[in-house]
């Protein structure tokens, strides 16, 4: 079996898998090739038909030549054929009549009558067309609320975001602020000091009584740790209640 690469290797046809031209002539010949074993040919026949081969395609390639000259071209070469002694000799002669005849019909019916198309190919230059696509990709938005840890519970999301995570701090209006403001001044106050506007800190601290700041210090820690406690009590309760739930659905199952 023949391998269209090995009789391009053969052929020195080495950019046929782009170039239209070279894929072309590859094809004539390898059509060639099947036409001369079909018909049987010995090696010195199939050797003077590639000898044909070459020479018409060379006419059109080549020497640029018009079908009626390509035409006269091919009589000559096939003059002598099935004629002893003949003076008019194409170098044909391993053929007989018959042979002739088959290969005027294949030469016929494969180069002279897509002649037009081949003076084209070999006579034109082929325009190479870039064909290009424009395609809009979208890109999704960067995340703006961080994303859950791994769910290793199997939570889903809404659980999580309802009883898990830890809501963000809203800021405090100016107003608020400034009644908290007061509202520490004032305990201050009912503690047994106040700040003149004409005070420095310094002077504050040495008119205030260890005991007096040790109670201020107690109530404020007590506030402070009061309200986390509370927190944190009410969090580790309804984290309890949830597991809880999830046992029992277990249990149940």
């Amino acid at each position: 079996m023949l391998k269209t690469g090995k009789l391009a290797e053969v052929l020195l046809i080495e950019n046929y898998h782009i170039s239209l031209p070279e894929a072309c002539v590859l094809d004539y010949y390898v059509a060639g090739f099947w036409f001369a074993k079909e018909q049987n040919f010995t090696l010195q026949q199939i050797s003077a038909f590639f000898t044909l081969l070459k020479v018409m395609l060379d006419n059109i390639k080549e020497k640029q030549f018009y079908l009626v000259d390509s035409i006269e071209k091919f009589k000559s070469l096939l003059a002598g054929v099935g004629v002893e002694n003949c003076s008019q000799n194409g170098g044909l002669e391993c053929f007989d009549v018959n042979q002739a005849k088959l290969i005027t019909d294949y030469f016929t019916n494969s180069l002279f009558q897509h002649y037009k198309l081949y003076q084209f190919l070999f006579t034109q230059d082929l325009q190479e067309e870039v064909v290009t696509c424009e395609l809009a990709v979208e890109v999704p938005p960067l995340a703006t609320v961080p994303f859950p840890p791994p769910l290793d519970e199997g939570m889903t999301e809404e659980m999580w975001r309802e009883h898990v995570m830890t809501p963000p701090q809203s800021p405090q209006p100016e107003e608020q602020r400034e009644d908290e403001a007061v509202s520490k001044g004032e305990e201050a106050e009912s503690a047994g000091f106040s700040q003149p506007e004409s005070q420095t800190a310094e002077d504050i601290l040495a008119s205030v009584k260890p005991e007096e700041v040790k109670s201020i210090v107690t109530k404020v820690a007590d506030e402070i740790l009061g309200n986390f406690k509370a927190e944190v009590e009410a969090r580790l309760k309804e984290r309890e209640t949830l597991l809880v739930s999830k046992i029992g659905k277990h249990q149940t199952r």
